[in-house]
């Protein structure tokens, strides 16, 4: 019988909204973050183009490897999927394989659709991380997640960086 269990998990989100006079602030932080999102808005097509230099900065400052596994989250997220689109979902998506994201969602910040389940998914992916590195990945789909997040900014920014603290 498998046991179920919670876990909390604190987010921490540095939103840099993609300013450019973050950058080199942001940088130091890739190196210590457990997840890197780039949200661009999916109805501005000067808001996807961006995104490549968002990824060039990741893998020059967060792209190590140890045997074959990233140790940084990637996650793709398209916002304000309540606007009329301009980038297509397929395109996005298979942005989001080319550079290897391991999530990509659409969601509406300002409708709140997806934003709760985007976060979720982040948490349950981290757990999972963290147990499988400590040999306790067994359980990993059969935890319940608590989160803490003090920090619920709806803003459209095109680069965030989350620390998940295990409690």
């Amino acid at each position: 019988m498998m046991r179920s269990f919670s876990v909390k998990v604190k987010l921490q989100i540095w939103d840099t909204a993609g300013q450019e006079r973050f950058r080199s602030i942001t940088q130091s932080y890739y190196r210590s973050a457990h997840c890197l999102m780039l949200v661009y808005d999916i109805s501005s097509q000067p808001s996807f183009d961006s995104l490549s230099q968002w990824c060039r900065d990741i893998e020059q400052y967060a792209g190590s490897t140890t045997n074959g596994n990233r140790s940084v989250l990637k996650v793709l997220v398209g916002n304000k999927c309540d606007k009329e689109r301009e980038i297509p979902l397929h395109i996005a998506e298979q942005f989001a394989v080319n550079n290897e994201f391991d999530l990509f969602m659409e969601t509406s910040a300002l409708q709140a659709d997806n934003v709760e389940k985007l976060f979720y998914e982040i948490a349950d992916i981290c757990v999972q991380r963290r147990q499988a590195s400590n040999g306790a990945g067994s359980h990993a789909a059969d935890s319940g997640l608590s989160i803490d997040n003090n920090n619920q900014n709806k803003s459209q920014s095109s680069q965030s960086c989350l620390s998940c603290q295990y409690l």
